[in-house]
């Protein structure tokens, strides 16, 4: 969870204007055909999540579920974010990532 965490706070810094962001992320949250696309569009994320749980020994089935939910909880985080006023998006997306657990095997 860790590496997750760390590929989520990361994210941020690539952002070259949050406000910006933040404006594309409320009209997505307004727009639910928008919205709607959104998951497709994290494939790539989800992907290299995904692999990145594979190579640290979390069952393929587990890793599947898991990244699944790391998207929803972090889009959930990003979208909270937007609709506020707090400048920085990292305590969000850090109260999303800290509700994943993997199982035990």
């Amino acid at each position: 969870m860790a590496g997750l965490r760390a590929a989520a706070v990361a994210g941020v810094a690539v952002i070259p204007d949050l406000a910006v962001s933040r404006g594309r992320l409320r009209l997505i949250a307004r727009h639910p055909e928008l919205a709607s696309r959104s998951y497709g569009s994290l494939a790539p994320q989800r992907d290299g999540a995904r692999r990145y749980l594979l190579d640290r020994g979390v069952p393929e089935a587990t890793a599947g579920y898991l990244c699944a939910a790391y998207l929803a909880a972090t889009f959930e985080a990003w979208m909270q974010w937007a609709e506020g006023t707090d400048p920085d998006p990292v305590p969000y997306l850090l109260a999303a990532v800290e509700v994943l657990r993997v199982p035990a095997a």
